[in-house]
């Protein structure tokens, strides 16, 4: 089960600085024998007798390896780098409501209720009658708007 090789000639970006090249020349000889190393770990792997998960491993460390020499490269030629981290900040609990905890009976809770409800109307009569919407509708407006 052996991983085919990487090729030697593979497309190469456009370079602007020496860095930039060396770079990039750096990073192609590191994929290609981690390549070759990361075979070896599959084959581990494969094996009917071992550890199985030794090779799993070992293989994932050496893809974790690659990506600090990138990111150690990339930082080398002073290359655009975007890090996204997710931070959760744990929120105390709002209080419950003092009505939930009172020992209130439900006839105590219908009427706070009923006087919250009142006291709602009561306002909303006020700031009609201050508005004047119970007047004649057919009334006319004024400065003679229609």
């Amino acid at each position: 089960m052996r991983q085919p090789p990487i090729p030697d000639s593979l497309p190469a970006p456009p370079l602007g600085t020496p860095w930039e090249s060396y770079a990039v020349d750096q990073l192609q000889e590191r994929l290609r024998e981690s390549a070759e190393l990361m075979a070896n770990c599959l084959e581990v792997a494969a094996a009917k007798d071992g550890d199985r998960v030794g090779g799993l491993s070992a293989a994932a460390r050496i893809m974790q390896a690659n990506a600090q020499v990138a990111e150690m490269l990339q930082r080398l030629v002073r290359g655009e780098s975007r890090r996204r981290t997710i931070v959760e900040r744990i929120q105390k609990l709002a209080q419950p409501a003092a009505e939930l905890n009172s020992k209130k009976s439900p006839e105590e809770i219908r009427a706070s209720l009923a006087k919250l409800v009142e006291e709602a109307c009561a306002r909303d009569a006020a700031e009609r009658e201050r508005l004047n919407l119970n007047a004649d509708p057919d009334a006319v407006l004024p400065d003679g708007q229609a």
